[in-house]
C-alpha cells in the first residue's frame, strides 16, 4: 500500500473516480487531489519547508492549465526534487501521441506513462511496490 498518492489532473470527474477506486482498492491511506501542477508544485514546498510527509505516488497529468505535466517535471527536476524525494511520478494522458511517449522517456525520473483511463489492475500494480 502506497502511504500517499497525489492525483494531479484537471479533470475533476476523471480524478474523483480514480480516487474512488483506490479507496475501494484499499491502495492508499491518504489521496489528494491537485487541478493543476501549480499547485501541486506548491504543496511540495510547503511539505518540504515544514518536513512534512511527500507523496509515495503522484498521478501527473500531462495536460492541465496554468502548469502542465511536462512544466511540472522541469520544475521538479530545476528543484532538484528528484533528489531529495522518493515519489513514483506516472505521467497520465488521453494521448496515445507517440511524441508524448518519446518525450516522456527523455524524463529519468518519472516511472511510466499512463494512458487513461487507468484500470484497476494497473493502480495494484503501481502501488505494489510500497506493499
Amino acid at each position: 500500500m502506497a502511504e500517499t498518492i497525489w492525483i494531479v489532473d484537471d479533470d475533476f470527474i476523471y480524478s474523483l473516480l480514480i480516487k474512488k477506486d483506490i479507496e475501494r482498492l484499499q491502495l492508499s491511506k491518504n489521496i489528494h487531489q491537485f487541478q493543476d501542477g501549480e499547485k501541486a508544485m506548491q504543496t511540495i514546498e510547503n511539505h518540504l519547508a515544514a518536513s512534512q510527509p511527500l507523496p509515495d505516488i503522484i498521478l501527473l497529468d500531462i495536460n492541465m492549465p496554468v502548469m502542465d505535466g511536462w512544466q511540472f517535471l522541469d520544475n521538479y527536476i530545476h528543484k532538484k526534487y528528484h533528489l531529495h524525494l522518493h515519489s513514483h511520478v506516472y505521467l497520465v494522458s488521453s494521448s496515445i501521441s507517440i511524441q508524448d511517449k518519446q518525450k516522456a522517456l527523455g524524463y529519468k525520473n518519472i516511472k511510466g506513462h499512463l494512458i487513461k483511463p487507468i484500470s484497476q489492475d494497473t493502480l495494484v500494480t503501481i502501488t505494489g511496490s510500497f506493499r
